[in-house]
């Protein structure tokens, strides 16, 4: 691992420390190891492929459907109820 890869990696342990002593009552021995479990990478993964096959650019993103069914962007441009309940009215019809 180069140096630099060491030192992101420190970063990020040192943000996820300083996250888990803030937060009150989260077990920040389990937050350890559950972050670097092979689970934890693998969904990241899907995530990020999933955001990644969506053409999403930024977030908040979101993708929107009827359970089960296929999953659609819903492009926004305000964080407004009215920017959400006319797609879902639509989906729920």
């Amino acid at each position: 691992m180069s140096s630099r890869e060491q030192r992101k990696q420190a970063a990020r342990a040192a943000r996820l420390e300083a996250l888990a002593a803030a937060t009150p009552g989260l077990n920040h021995s389990e937050l350890v190891r559950d972050a670097s479990a092979p689970a934890a990478g693998n969904t990241l993964k899907q995530g990020t492929d999933a955001f990644d096959t969506a053409g999403f650019s930024g977030t908040p993103s979101f993708l929107v459907g009827k359970t089960g069914g296929p999953l659609q962007p819903l492009n926004w441009s305000s964080l407004t109820p009215g920017q959400f309940t006319g797609k879902i009215n639509q989906l729920l019809a």
